[in-house]
Order: C-alpha cells, then structure tokens, then sequence
C-alpha cells in the first residue's frame, strides 16, 4: 500500500482518501385513568395524585378465587410465604397474616417492620409513612361469574366488593373499621393531606388470577393503577367511595422478597402516569414516547427489584423528600449546596455520606446539546453504602424460594444520567410531562463496550434460561452496558423489531457472569480511586437520545418522534470526576471525597472513540497516548446504515469553532472505518513534532475554510494515489 507523507505548518484543503469506493417479567401496567384536560399550577412536591407527605392507612383486600364451575382451571398455587389457597369462601377464614405483616405495619411506631412501610419511611425520612390493615376474601368463581366462564380484572374487583358488603362491611383483620382509619388524603389534583369521606387507597392482592379469570393485566407479576371507581365498599354500614386504587396478581411472588410491583403501582400516585416510567419500571405496553431507544435499568421507586433496592436522588427532587440535615438546598451534600448548573474555575470538593440514610448528592448538568429546543442532561452522583447501612438499600433479591444468587451489590458511588422532566413548577402539562418516559440511563462504573448476543443459557436462577451478550470492544463514548439498552443485531434484520432483549448473562474476558446482571452486579458501582474524565471509560459525558413512540404488535412497532427534543450528538468537555474515601463514620458507612473541575483535557490513556463526536473546548493527547476512530457497533438507529451495514453510521469526529485539539510529542492518532476528521472553520489541529495523524484508506480528513492545521509531526494518508 502506498503511503504519503506530508509535513506542512497551515493546510486550508480538504483531503479524502479512498482505497476503494465502496422481559424479566414486564409489570404489564395500564395507563392511568385519571386524566383531565384543565390546565393548573402545581409543584411535583405535592405529588400526583397522592400526598408525598403524611402518615395514611392503605386498605388492603386478599383475594382468593375458588374454581368451584371449572376446578381443572385452579392454578393451585402454593407461594410458601404465608398465604395459601383456600377452598371455602368467606371473610377472613385464614387470613394471610404472615404475608401481610412482612410488608406493612399497622401502628405509627419505630422501627418500622413491614417491607412495604420501612422502604416509603427510607425513602421519605420517614415524612411519607404508609401503615395498613386487611380483610380477605375468598370468593367463588360462580359468584364473579354464574357459568364458570371468563371475567376481566373489574369485574373480579366489583364482585369482590359487592361480597365484601353482602357479608356486613368490612371486617379488617386488626379491628380498623372505621373511615377515619382509612381517610386523612384528598387524592386527585392536587393531592392535600386532608379528610374527604373517601378512603385514601385501598390494595387488591389476588392471590390465583388466570389469563380467562383476571385476565392478563393482573396475571401474577402485573397490575394496574387508577384513581376512582363507581362501587363502594361499606364501612359501619355505610357506603363510601374509594379514590385510589391498585391491584395485581401475586402467584408465587413474595412482597417482603421483591416488593417492585405493590412500590411501583404506589409510585405512580406520587410522580406520575406511565410516562413516569423508569429505572426498570418501563415496558412496552403504554406507546408512551420514549427517551432511548430501548429499556434502561437501574433503581427507584419504579424498580425496587434489582439487586440494589433503593430510591434515587432525581425521585427525592421531584418528591421534596429532604434529610433534615440537607434541608437548605433541594439537591445537597452535607447541607451544602451541590447542585452544579455551570461550569466553573478551579475544583470543588463534596463529601458524600450514605445517600439512603443522609440524602447526600451531587447533580452536574451538562453543557451541551443539539439544540436550543433540546432536553437538558445532567449527571447525578450517589454513595449507596449497600449491606452497611441496615438500610433496605442493597438487601438481596430474591425470585424465588432459596434463591440467593443474585449479588448483593458493591458499595461506592453510583450514578446515572437524567434526561428532561426538569421543572418542577408550574403548569401540569410541563411539570408533569407526558413524555420522555424511561428518561433514567445509568453510568455503570464498569463501562461502556460494544456487545454481542450470543445465546440464551441456564443461569443461577433455576427456572429459565437468559441472554447472553459477549462484551467485544470498548466503546466508552457511544457503547452500552448491562444496564442500558440489550439488542440483537445479528440476525440480519434491516430494522429493529422483536430484536430487544435484556442482558441475562455476559461474557467478559472469558469470563461467565450469570447472575441476571441486568438487575446490578458488583461492578456497576465507582469505588475509591475510580474517577470519570474525558479518557475514562466510561467518561462523563451526555447520552444519545432517540425519541420514539414504540409498543407491542407483530412485530413491534416503532414511531420516530420529537426529533427536535433530541440530542444525537457526544460533547467532549474537560468534566472530571475523582472519588475517593475519606473517612468512616461510627455507623460503619464510608465517606466519599468527591473532586469536580472543568478544564481537565488530558487524554492520558489509549481509548477507542466512535460515534458522531463533537469537541467545543480543548484536547490535548499526551505522549505516547494513541487515540483510534473507529466503527461505533452498538445501535444508534432503528435502520442498518446503508454505508457501514450496522446500526450505526461511520465515525464522525467534529472540532467546532474555537476548538483546539492538541497532539503532543510522540503522541497518535488513527483514523479507521470510514470514519471523518471535520475542522471547522475557526478551529485549530496541532499536530506536534514527533506525533502522527494517521488517515486509513477509505477515511477522510475534512478541513474546512479558516481552519488551521498544524503539522510539526507527521500527516500519514494511505492509499492516496
């Protein structure tokens, strides 16, 4: 292959070189149906539909079908966790106590027990308590329906109601039969703290639904939320409306073990509808637009099933749910202010505690984006101090009887990025926004790289098989992790249909990590050492955003919208993040020093860049530091690239007006895959003596009018002719 070497001080020319030319389970939610077209003012610390503060008493009402029409049809579930079927009908002939009472309290005393209260008191500061009582019913098939046949989930709740008040009213387990126990909200808009002769909420648990009885919205690990219904049910002997309402499908699930669906169904009262939907809680069945472009993963009231169960900072925001140490800021660390909205001179230096127990974090906005109309970004930090702290945060989770696979988590700092939904007063169209669903995308601590699917395999969880996806490549700029967006490319399609997957299990370095690693693993967290800047991997740095609407069909559909919303670009910025521990305190949880500066531009590593990648400020790559452009091979798009035959276009590098990109002494770069070097008119590429550019065949270095390039070193351009 020729090569051409050129040393020159200013190029003004552009220059093209060509050898040739060539689900887990999915929640199953429903929408909302409490909707109203009036416009009001409201501020996302009151919440939804429900009061994001107070003391309230949920009703909770057990369900057990009898199959006495068609007994062939009994799923027979035996859960082994304190309630089992029953083949008498009646009010309270065996109550399900020991399931109840490891998921709620009924008195307002510390500590709190129950799952369910303990996790809403965390996650509050103990200013949301949530106690309950129960009635349960087991009621028959004959009296849902008189032939046997199938019934909706509606029709089960009405029944269940109307025998609730055929039998005298309610008969709650712990003597709780009176409004006053059950009325101390007004639900709705806006949500107060205050008695309205309704009960508040009230919980349908069926222990035994079936695709025909039920139906598939409350088949077991689904449910539906909503506000209002036209039966009541009678107190005292009278009949009172009920004006919060959830109910789903038990089976063999354990609350106490994974208590994601009875917390996500809660949740949507305090943030909002399905386009609320996050960190896991996301699924296909709302055609709600969404931020990415597939499921992103990650912890929150939306999904508390991982294997670090926890809140998350950006919930506490919205919520007004503030440490009372940390009371002089909305987002704090310490009591200081850590809301970092500019770039700034110099380092400043947070420490961050326990995040479940003092609400210490850190939000960094990022500078840029494709348009004015674009969403902002922003970079959240959080020290889960998970099995230390005696908190719910980080207790295993558990699938299934005896199952403890599943990691408990790694202690340190994680992070995530936020997407929009950004104002949280004024008018509801805005504070409430009805999209950017799955608006959440973690930063996994173990970095971003393109990945492969390979098979379904058997894993730790004994009753299936899972996805397993080969880590390939690093790809910190433009790659995904185990905890973003899983998908198959290759199967040929020209576009992205059924092909969405999750990461059951992944292949690294020859090594099988098989314990459902898209609910966390051990190497998602930042420990003491670790630091993000612009040649970590990952780095901290805006994600792609693809707004689309897409839902369940055959095959799936996908409908571009909001373009103006998006950002499809990778700003590099001098953003650095160091973390390091501290101190310990006497509760046994670590301390982390966190150091925040802008002008940190040092590529002081050998990375792999790929995308459609923008520099603003500065870069300096140091000696003997190699920095190589290549092919970005995870999924950018729903279509193959018609140039690069992968969901991705060629590697696009852009250093903007004002830029200046910096090769040190002995420093290289390479240009491979088709990729693009554009300067821009305004922008300065030193290439310094003893550095090389090396363009590959087939790539292109573009230098626009008034751009300078500066060659002391070497400009190698294969295949020139």
């Amino acid at each position: 292959m020729k090569k051409t070497f050129i040393t020159l001080i200013t190029l003004l020319i552009s220059i093209s070189s060509f050898a040739q030319y060539i689900d887990f389970y999915d929640e199953c939610l429903t929408p909302d149906s409490s909707e109203t077209s009036a416009k009001y003012l409201c501020n996302s610390k009151d919440g939804y539909d429900f009061p994001t503060k107070g003391t309230y008493r949920m009703l909770v009402i057990f369900i057990n079908i009898i199959y006495d029409v068609t007994p062939d049809l009994d799923p027979n579930i035996i859960n082994g966790w304190g309630w089992e079927a029953d083949t008498i009908g009646g009010i309270n002939l065996r109550p399900p106590k020991q399931y109840f009472d490891d998921v709620f309290d009924t008195h307002n005393t510390l500590p709190r027990q129950g799952f369910f209260t303990k996790y809403m008191s965390e996650c509050s500061f103990d200013s949301l308590v949530i106690l309950a009582d129960f009635t349960s019913v087991g009621i028959r098939q004959s009296q849902i329906q008189s032939d046997g046949g199938s019934f909706e989930y509606l029709k089960l709740r009405d029944s269940t109601l109307s025998f609730i008040n055929n039998e005298g009213g309610l008969q709650a387990y712990y003597n709780h039969n009176s409004i006053s126990d059950y009325d101390n909200a007004t639900c709705g808009y806006p949500p107060t703290p205050t008695n309205n002769d309704k009960l508040d909420y009230v919980a349908f648990f069926v222990l035994n639904p079936t695709l025909i009885h039920g139906g598939s919205t409350i088949r077991p690990g689904c449910g539906v939320t909503a506000s209002g219904m036209n039966k009541k049910i009678k107190i005292s002997n009278v009949e009172y409306n009920i004006e919060a309402w959830t109910m789903f499908g038990i089976g063999i699930i354990s609350l106490k073990h994974s208590g994601s669906i009875l917390i996500h169904e809660f949740a949507h009262g305090l943030l909002g509808g399905n386009e609320f939907h996050t960190s896991g809680g996301n699924h296909l069945g709302t055609k709600s637009i969404n931020t990415f472009i597939y499921k992103q993963q990650g912890f929150g009231l939306f999904n508390s099933g991982n294997s670090f169960r926890s809140c998350n900072a950006y919930e506490r925001w919205r919520l007004g749910w503030q440490h009372p140490s940390n009371t002089a800021h909305r987002i704090a660390a310490g009591g200081k202010n850590s809301d970092i909205v500019s770039q700034f001179s110099g380092i400043q230096t947070f420490y961050l505690r326990d995040f479940v127990t003092y609400g210490d974090v850190i939000r960094i906005k990022l500078p840029y984006k494709d348009s004015e109309e674009a969403s902002n970004q922003y970079i959240w930090l959080e020290n889960h101090q998970v099995g230390r702290n005696g908190k719910l945060d980080g207790f295993n989770y558990h699938f299934y009887p005896n199952v403890n696979c599943v990691p408990l988590g790694t202690p340190g700092i994680y992070s995530y990025i936020q997407v929009g939904k950004d104002i949280l007063e004024g008018e509801d169209s805005i504070v409430f926004y009805n999209r950017e669903t799955d608006n959440l995308r973690m930063i996994s601590g173990e970095g971003n790289y393109n990945m492969e699917y390979k098979n379904n395999i058997n894993d730790c969880i004994p009753w299936s098989t899972r996805p397993t996806f080969e880590y390939l490549g690093s790809n910190p700029l433009s790659g995904t992790n185990d905890l973003t967006e899983a998908i198959i490319t290759s199967n040929n399609n020209l576009h992205l249909f059924d092909d969405f997957t999750f990461v059951g299990n992944k292949w690294k370095d020859n090594i099988l990590y098989n314990q459902l690693i898209w609910y966390g693993d051990t190497l998602d967290a930042f420990t003491s050492g670790t630091k993000m800047d612009i040649s970590s991997n990952p780095p901290p740095i805006n994600a792609y955003t693809y707004y689309a609407k897409y839902y369940t069909a055959n095959p799936n559909v996908y409908v571009k919208e909001d373009n103006y919303r998006d950002t499809r670009k990778k700003y590099l910025t001098g953003l650095s993040i160091k973390m390091n521990y501290a101190y310990t305190l006497a509760d046994g949880t670590e301390v982390f020093k966190v150091d925040i500066r802008w002008d940190d531009y040092d590529v002081k590593e050998n990375v792999n860049w790929a995308g459609d990648i923008v520099l603003k400020e500065e870069l300096y790559l140091l000696p003997d530091k190699t920095i190589t452009f290549e092919q970005n091979y995870t999924v950018y798009q729903t279509e193959r690239d018609n140039i690069t035959g992968v969901f991705a276009p060629p590697t696009l590098f852009t250093c903007e007006e004002n830029s200046i990109f910096c090769q040190n002494s002995n420093s290289h770069v390479e240009v491979t895959e088709r990729s693009t070097i554009l300067l821009k008119s305004g922008s300065k590429y030193i290439i310094s003596e003893g550095a090389d550019l090396i363009i590959k065949a087939g790539c292109t270095l573009e230098v626009e009018d008034c751009a300078i390039l500066e060659i002391k070193g070497q400009l190698i351009v294969e295949g020139l002719i």
